[in-house]
């Protein structure tokens, strides 16, 4: 039987070269804080806490992804910035930089494949698992190689490929022309196995639910969490018909990758392991919830971003006073149930339950000014 397979003309690669750019670039020590749909939105090389280090990796591998670099362009790229810099990475040379080349460019790419995807799947409404078909393919990976599914079947949220370091597997859109041609079976959708087992963290103790045969922190879909909050999202979401941004914005806030534990812990400890980094990035906290853009609408204020976005310098000062209050802003983002705009100071204040989140209008981007 035939195996379909990915087009192998030599063109660049717009979408996935577009998610990748737009990533911001956080530094972290451990990869577990920045594990999972993180990595849709950050760039991020566990041990690379200088600005100046973790951009001189991105420059190296967006050539990869942009231009096409070899690993072994990339290798030389990744000894010059390790020389410049003094950095003393963990791992050998050879393992560490087909991680960081091999990862980022697969990611990236099944980003931009389910763009595509999603573009033309009117058409071609079913996706097609396949694997490398040789021995080191896991046997988990194997189970599911000829999976073909239509495109909205939920097993594409969390087994979407590359689900490991260095997964070698796919998914292929088809038509059904193309599935009587190729003689393919189509998988009963309700014989998907889609439950979890009990994981025991070897380095936390921590007793966490993953699938089978999927590497802790791979369990999302590349594609679906490049279109979660972030700033190109919010100034998509304003320009929807009220009902439809409302549900958007709610569901987003409610599957926001910022809900991480790692990440919240990450956030409380940047300003003090990182304080060369804190006063240069932003960091997007979630989504204004529908009540407070209807405010802002109420109020003649012209919306053009919903995401809420904070300065590395805003929150470095919040943290110092205030441990935990990137974590409670994101919190607070995400369930927030009501809001109050006052037009004569521009303060507008975003309500969960008891707590209260004040935000200010900076160009067309919120920025986060403390909690009361």
């Amino acid at each position: 039987m035939p195996t379909p397979q990915y087009s192998t003309t030599i063109i660049p690669f717009n979408e996935a070269i577009e998610y990748h750019l737009k990533k911001l670039q956080l530094p972290t020590e451990d990869w577990r804080a920045m594990q999972g749909a993180i990595h849709a939105k950050a760039f991020t090389v566990a041990g690379a806490t200088k600005a100046a280090l973790l951009n001189d990796l991105y420059e190296a591998v967006t050539g990869a992804i942009a231009r096409g670099d070899t690993l072994q362009d990339f290798r030389k790229a990744f000894d010059a910035t390790v020389a410049r810099y003094g950095w003393s990475y963990k791992g050998k040379r050879g393992w560490r930089t087909n991680v960081i080349y091999q990862n980022n460019k697969n990611t990236a790419n099944a980003a931009g494949r389910w763009a595509q995807q999603q573009r033309v799947k009117g058409s071609r409404p079913y996706l097609f698992y396949t694997t490398a078909a040789d021995t080191r393919v896991r046997p988990d990976h194997r189970r599911w190689h000829y999976y073909l599914l239509p495109v909205d079947h939920p097993f594409w949220l969390t087994h979407y490929p590359p689900n490991g370091w260095n997964c070698r597997c796919k998914a292929i859109s088809l038509s059904e022309r193309d599935i009587q041609r190729n003689n393919l079976r189509k998988t009963e959708p309700d014989q998907v196995d889609l439950s979890m087992i009990k994981h025991t963290d070897t380095v936390t103790g921590e007793i966490i639910d993953k699938f089978p045969g999927i590497d802790l922190g791979w369990d999302y879909n590349p594609g679906i969490a490049w279109i979660a909050p972030d700033l190109a999202l919010g100034r998509e979401l304003v320009k929807l018909p009220p009902s439809t941004r409302n549900a958007a914005i709610d569901a987003v806030n409610a599957q926001s990758m910022m809900q991480t534990p790692n990440y919240k812990a990450w956030l409380s400890q940047m300003s003090a392991t990182a304080p060369d980094v804190a006063a240069k990035h932003r960091y997007v906290l979630g989504h204004i919830p529908p009540q407070a853009i209807a405010e802002l609408y109420k109020a003649n204020v012209k919306v053009q971003n919903s995401a809420v976005v904070v300065s590395g310098a805003i929150a470095s000062s919040m943290m110092a006073t205030m441990p935990n209050a990137m974590s409670e802003a994101i919190a607070l983002l995400a369930k927030a149930d009501g809001a109050q705009f006052d037009s004569s100071t521009g303060v507008l204040t975003v309500i969960s339950g008891e707590r209260r989140l004040r935000m200010v209008m900076v160009y067309s981007v919120l920025q986060l000014l403390g909690l009361l």
